[in-house]
């Protein structure tokens, strides 16, 4: 038996969201989903909330997008994420006051 174990994932509130985590989960509800056309291809952003009403903003990149299951994608939907990173939310314009969003991977 080892003592050094990975810690396992955890739900994390999204108040609690901070650049340096890396393993978490977070269980929010899909608020509002549009996918805009650039340059470079589609992408998608939306609005998360989770069940202590805290709001963050989401991007799918282009490469992540490609891949993605728009199927399970649906306003209103709750869901379980994992595989992402937290970045600070810069620019101005702004979805929401968190000061951190979510970038997929």
């Amino acid at each position: 038996m080892s003592f050094l174990k990975k810690k396992s994932p955890s739900i994390v509130p999204l108040k609690d969201l901070r650049p340096s985590m890396t393993q978490e989960i977070i269980k929010v509800i899909i608020l509002k989903l549009w996918t805009k056309k650039s340059k470079d291809g589609y992408y998608t952003d939306m609005i998360l909330v989770d069940d202590q009403g805290v709001l963050i903003h989401a991007t799918v990149e282009k490469d992540v997008f490609e891949k993605l299951d728009k199927l399970l994608l649906i306003e209103g939907q709750s869901v379980l994420i994992e595989a992402f990173k937290v970045v600070k939310y810069l620019g101005d314009y702004r979805t929401n006051t968190h000061p951190f969003k979510i970038n997929f991977f």
